[in-house]
């Protein structure tokens, strides 16, 4: 039977990966985010935005978007993603997944 990936199976792959070139160097969160119905667009907007969130992008599946976060310490980016990433107009729940050092 095929493995099935998930949205934290890519991101535990991509931190693999970036620790292993050498890129991961800041503190890193992946939010996934569930958004009210007919506004994932919207919200993909907004998000992008934000000044930290690096990369963000519409999902099928339990959650609507990924947002990738970034900052310089780690109690910036917890500030960050939750005074600027919940507060998104649009934005139902989300679920952060900080990356460990």
């Amino acid at each position: 039977m095929p493995e099935v990936k998930t949205p934290q199976s890519y991101c535990l792959a991509a931190v693999q990966a970036w620790r292993q070139e050498g890129v991961l160097e800041v503190p890193l969160a992946f939010v996934m985010i569930t958004a009210e119905t007919g506004r994932d667009s919207e919200v993909l907007n907004e998000l992008k935005k934000i000044e930290h969130v690096k990369e963000a992008c519409l999902t099928y599946g339990a959650y609507d978007l990924v947002a990738k976060v970034e900052a310089e310490t780690r109690e910036k980016l917890e500030e960050i993603i939750s005074q600027q990433v919940r507060k998104v107009n649009s934005i139902r729940s989300t679920l952060t997944m900080m990356v460990m050092e």
